[in-house]
């Protein structure tokens, strides 16, 4: 358990460090819900906006956990 426990903390550590890593996969998503909130929803009618908001923004969630799942993963198969 301890090798687990400090193999995630390595792996937390170097996502941290990179502040590329961490705009591109959690700031770059957020800027797209924005984005997506703004376009998809001008012509909308207005009994379907919240609908709409509420779809785009667990779908751009959802590409979030699964992008950082993603970059911690491929952290630890590295060779050091």
């Amino acid at each position: 358990m301890n090798v687990i426990i400090a193999t995630f903390n390595k792996t937390l550590k170097e996502f941290l460090r990179e502040k590329s890593v961490l705009f591109w996969t959690i700031v770059w998503p957020i800027i797209w819900v924005f984005i997506d909130c703004f376009v998809f929803v001008s012509g909308a009618p207005k009994k379907v906006i919240p609908y709409i908001k509420g779809s785009i923004t667990i779908s751009m969630m959802t590409g979030v956990g699964i992008s950082v799942v993603t970059a911690s993963i491929s952290g630890l198969f590295v060779p050091y």
